[in-house]
């Protein structure tokens, strides 16, 4: 079964793997996969660096050249393997059943699927996060070296691949701080030894890491919980068909769950909610954006702890008359409605491509073609075309002045506070004649064309 579960994941996984990259993927690609490879390995000039990630990608590309597939296949890669890790962490904490529906759960997950899908270091974060917490387990219960090293080593590459890694194991210490199988050579072979590994891994940008670590936001809204919140509620509306309704069930179900776990495995709660926390915590103090995607490395947990939610509520509500018929129809019904939401996933992230055809259609030979704010980036490094930056007033009089103007932007809320005087103009003085949707939230392509 769990054979059939891994095929259907690496499809899905696989399928559309070459739609077009998003603003994150192509600042992956441009700063660090396109390096030399020694150069690779000293390059540190901003959190964007996924490590792992970007070495595996280089490799990648290096094999089979430069597309949005190979770009991407370590994602890929990585996603199937945490459907195949989050089984056997289930059934580690919970029955054989539970864990195959997770992990069926899990590889159908619109979420999932697109981050796996996505040429940056989640789901290999989320892959040594589950990994790492099976192996906690198995070292405190068992309590020998080679687990406490496989553990260390597991949590030195999750640091390696992204550094909000750094979550997991200050929640794992704190568990071990308070369980009675805690020895001294935990502490020593697991917790030391990662720390000595990851100081190993980073050891050619040590110094670099320090200024570069903390991004600074652009925009106030984007460091306030309740948005976060928000964009969380926003995407969960798409990993279900059915829309506010079964969101709404979802959460009643995943509270289920937690009250389930806490009273038969409170352990499975704690890895779930004390990185969250921790990082949450951690993130805000520092001043620094609560993107949605930092919680991601935590989704495993969160599916295992839905089934149970599923699975409890439909035991108390039939009495245990019907045993685990009812809760295995209404599970097999959420798998279904989570694959009836993954046609949605296959489209562009951001849809340079066709904002781009749209304008080389439409323009006349004479016209001015201009960008504001990141996306200047993604044409003139990435597609190398001679689009002018349009970032000071004066610069953009002067193409107006040239005649005809077009001009793309996205992250309308990051322009207005970086360039409020030009996009006030863009507002006033030119028509938004078309806009390019993807499945990025928030992601939307603008043109606009001079009146």
């Amino acid at each position: 079964m769990m054979f059939f579960i891994l095929v259907v994941a690496a499809l899905l996984r696989f399928y559309k793997l070459n739609e077009g990259l998003w603003f994150d993927e192509i600042l992956t690609a441009v700063r660090y996969v396109r390096l030399p490879f020694l150069k690779l390995l000293f390059a540190f000039d901003s959190e964007n660096q996924h490590f792992m990630y970007s070495i595996l990608a280089r490799m990648s590309v290096s094999l089979f050249g430069e597309h949005s597939w190979s770009l991407r296949l370590p994602a890929a890669l990585f996603g199937i393997g945490a459907v195949w890790m989050l089984y056997i962490f289930g059934k580690t904490v919970t029955s054989r059943m539970e864990a195959l529906i997770a992990s069926a759960l899990l590889s159908v997950s619109y979420f999932h699927i697109w981050f796996s899908q996505n040429a940056r270091g989640y789901t290999g974060l989320q892959f040594w996060t589950i990994a790492s917490g099976y192996l906690l387990i198995r070292s405190l219960e068992l309590g020998d070296r080679k687990n406490w090293l496989f553990y260390g080593t597991s949590i030195a590459l999750g640091m390696f691949t992204q550094l909000t890694m750094l979550f997991v194991p200050i929640a794992h210490f704190l568990i071990f701080l308070f369980d009675r199988k805690k020895t001294w050579d935990g502490f020593l072979y697991g917790f030391v030894w990662s720390g000595i590994l990851t100081l190993i891994l980073y050891s050619p940008v040590l110094g670099k890491m320090f200024h570069t670590l903390g991004e600074e936001s652009t925009v106030a809204i984007w460091k306030q919980p309740m948005w976060t919140l928000l964009e969380i509620a926003r995407g969960m509306k798409q990993h279900f068909a059915g829309g506010v309704v079964l969101l709404v069930a979802a959460a009643a179900i995943f509270v289920a769950g937690i009250i389930s776990y806490v009273r038969s495995n409170p352990m499975v709660i704690a890895l779930l909610l004390l990185p969250v926390a921790i990082g949450s915590a951690i993130t805000l103090g520092l001043g620094h954006p609560l993107w949605p995607r930092f919680f991601f490395f935590n989704f495993g947990f969160a599916v295992l702890v839905l089934v149970r939610g599923v699975l409890s509520l439909s035991s108390t509500l039939t009495a245990d008359r019907l045993g685990t018929a009812p809760g295995m129809i209404v599970c097999l019904i959420l798998i279904a409605l989570s694959a009836a939401g993954v046609r949605k996933v296959y489209a562009p992230k951001q849809d340079f491509v066709a904002a781009q055809n749209f304008i080389e259609q439409n323009r006349l030979p004479a016209d001015v073609v201009g960008t504001v704010g990141r996306i200047s980036f993604v044409y003139q490094d990435f597609y190398h075309l001679p689009y002018r930056k349009l970032e000071t007033p004066g610069a953009l009089r002067s193409a107006m002045s040239s005649g005809n103007t077009w001009v793309l932007y996205i992250f309308p809320e990051d322009v207005r506070t970086l360039y409020p005087q030009v996009l006030s103009t863009l507002e006033s003085d030119f028509d938004l004649v078309k806009t390019f949707e993807g499945t990025l939230n928030g992601g939307t392509v603008y043109v606009r064309h001079s009146r």
